[in-house]
């Protein structure tokens, strides 16, 4: 259909508006070609005012009219003027009488009275559109506002439309042209759809912004993947970000260049996951540090001055049944068969190691017996030397690492002056790693003070003493025992290794929950899935992160309140099934010294080897004990 307007010199043609898929079209274009509407100024589009319009036969022209604009008549009567007819004019230079603003384009005029109405305010009637994003018609206001978005969640200075029955319903107009899918560099495999708010199967857990790592809030429209649970902010998806370019979101403060990104600190960087659980992550830093090196004359009895009896160093073939029985010890399993050594309460997977010539229940990585005896300027406490101690001087040698704000009665780093506790693994961390968990070229320093979230468990750093790596180029911050996690661990409950996974798993439409805790898992956390059986365990469920992870069992005390010495046991959940006789104690359990239950924070306490007696740490400490073994 073609007609002739008083307004261009060329015949126009009906036509309806396209989108164009933007971000990764093979043309490079914007997300969509905002053209205008040379009678009102307002954006063709396929959401206002029915996206048809005319245009110009010759495409050089570049002239468009909304359907509306271009069948607008000659003269009308208006209620703000019912004096006399207006009269449409196609430029005319004034101040419009119904919303005071300046204009220069089509508009109604009375001459007698010098009266004029641009042709938004003459037809705020006819501007009435319907939208998918809400039930009622929407009206445009007669003029720009500066105010919030309902779509976007941020604030704009434009055009605005508004529901008159919600009234609190209002959306600027570009948010209204949206495209319904969108291609984005963050995320190639998939188009990503837009919904009108935040779908049901992210309201369960706190979701970000998978380009600008910001929070995402219910209300607002959100762009996102089903197969891939990717999902972003509007803006954050109809921008033309690069991943390269994330060196530059919001938040940082200095300018990095991709060649500092790449050479920075790169050369001397640890890499991140180990292997496994078998690998001893003392020994892994240490060489990678070059603090010490494999040593093939090791003394195979010597004296160690943390321990009265001689050390034997055990050394087995990776074949022998001894050592492949500690390989397959697995995680999450409280044992006390299992051989763990004093220094960084870790079990011993594999030799060599020391062991106690008398048999005393003593154990030793041998990188553990062989780390340094002082520290200088460690980054957590650079104003005094951290002293290694085999027994910290508080109450049962227990305690509060300054690193990873768990218990430990292990070896230590300490300043008494300060009362500092630093354990060997936390006082042994690199000052620089890389992970696999994150961009390739960027490097992640140790620090001490952190703002930001942990995007692997999400763990809040504010008025923590946790040490954390965070990335030199963007906003990347890890937890320190996040960043120490193996890529693969094996458990009872599966045949299978599971595997670190970092995003949620493509294809993957049911709910995600933990096959140790049966509880809910969000996808967008780092967590173990085992890819065979479809079986996934949350991080915090594996043995680091107990918050008892840190303490060997089997010491004991006597009290003189109960006739029965107390042994050290970990509180673990009612359900849990421990594959040995060990006395632990239930989280439903209640402190026979303060009576408060040991779900309340408490991570281990103090059980009767000989009957249900249980005492809490705070309990204990302020009983007159004796410690009876080691």
């Amino acid at each position: 259909m073609e007609i002739d307007h008083f307004s261009h010199e060329h015949r126009l043609v009906l036509k309806e508006e396209e989108h164009k898929h933007g971000i990764g079209d093979d043309d490079g274009g914007d997300i969509q070609t905002f053209r205008r509407c040379n009678g009102c100024l307002d954006p063709i589009s396929s959401s206002l005012l029915g996206g048809v319009y005319y245009s110009c036969v010759n495409n050089e022209c570049e002239f468009f009219l909304h359907k509306l604009c271009a069948e607008l008549p000659s003269e009308i009567n208006h209620p703000l003027h019912p004096e006399h007819k207006l009269f449409l004019f196609e430029k005319r230079s004034c101040v419009c009488d119904g919303c005071n603003c300046s204009w220069g384009n089509f508009t109604y005029n009375c001459y007698k009275c010098d009266f004029d109405l641009d042709i938004i305010c003459a037809t705020l009637a006819e501007r009435k559109i319907d939208h998918k994003s809400h039930i009622h018609p929407l009206i445009r206001f007669p003029s720009p506002q500066l105010t919030n978005c309902h779509a976007c969640g941020t604030e704009h200075k434009g055009i605005f439309y508004q529901c008159p029955t919600c009234f609190l319903f209002i959306i600027h107009e570009d948010c209204l042209s949206l495209p319904t899918t969108v291609k984005h560099s963050h995320h190639e495999d998939h188009p990503l759809t837009l919904a009108y708010s935040l779908p049901s199967q992210y309201l369960t857990f706190w979701n970000y912004c998978d380009i600008c790592t910001k929070d995402l809030e219910s209300p607002y429209w959100v762009y996102y993947c089903a197969i891939c649970r990717f999902c972003a902010h509007v803006n954050c998806a109809t921008s033309k970000i690069e991943p390269f370019m994330s060196i530059f979101l919001p938040r940082r403060t200095s300018k990095v260049t991709l060649e500092e990104v790449e050479d920075s600190g790169s050369s001397d960087a640890i890499h991140f996951p180990v292997v496994d659980q078998s690998v001893t992550l003392i020994s892994y830093i240490l060489k990678g540090t070059n603090i010490v090196t494999e040593d093939e004359t090791a003394n195979q009895v010597f004296n160690h001055f943390s321990h009265d009896h001689p050390l034997i160093l055990e050394v087995q073939d990776s074949d022998s049944e001894s050592s492949s029985k500690r390989k397959l010890c697995l995680m999450n399993d409280t044992r006390v068969d299992e051989t763990i050594c004093d220094a960084c309460v870790r079990p011993i997977f594999a030799s060599p190691f020391y062991r106690c010539a008398d048999q005393c229940n003593f154990f030793l990585h041998k990188c553990c017996a062989e780390l340094p005896t002082k520290i200088d300027q460690h980054p957590s406490h650079p104003e005094h030397s951290l002293v290694l101690l085999p027994k910290s001087p508080t109450f049962f040698n227990l305690f509060k690492c300054r690193g990873c704000d768990l218990y430990c009665n292990g070896f230590s780093y300490t300043c008494t002056s300060c009362d500092f506790y630093l354990d060997v693994q936390c006082g042994s961390l690199p000052n620089t790693i890389k992970h696999e968990g994150h961009h390739p070229n960027h490097v992640l320093s140790l620090r001490t003070k952190i703002s930001n979230r942990c995007n692997a468990c999400y763990g809040v750093f504010r008025n923590r003493p946790i040490l954390a790596y965070g990335c030199n180029s963007c906003d990347f911050v890890l937890e320190s025992r996040c960043a120490l996690l193996s890529h693969k661990v094996r458990h009872r409950y599966d045949e299978h290794p599971f595997t670190l996974t970092y995003n949620p798993v493509k294809y993957h439409s049911d709910e995600y929950y933990c096959d140790l805790c049966e509880v809910a898992l969000n996808p967008k956390k780092w967590f173990y899935h085992c890819i065979d059986c479809d079986r996934s365990i949350h991080i915090k469920c594996l043995r680091p992160f107990y918050g008892s992870a840190n303490i060997k069992y089997g010491r004991t005390l006597k009290i003189k309140s109960h006739q029965h010495p107390l042994a050290l046991a970990p509180v673990i959940h009612r359900d849990t099934k421990l594959n040995n006789s060990f006395r632990a104690i239930t989280e439903d359990s209640r402190c026979d010294g303060c009576r408060v239950p040991f779900f309340y924070g408490e991570t281990f306490g103090f059980r009767s080897v000989e009957c249900n007696f249980s005492l809490c740490y705070r309990s204990a400490k302020r009983c007159n004990y004796k410690e009876v073994t080691n």
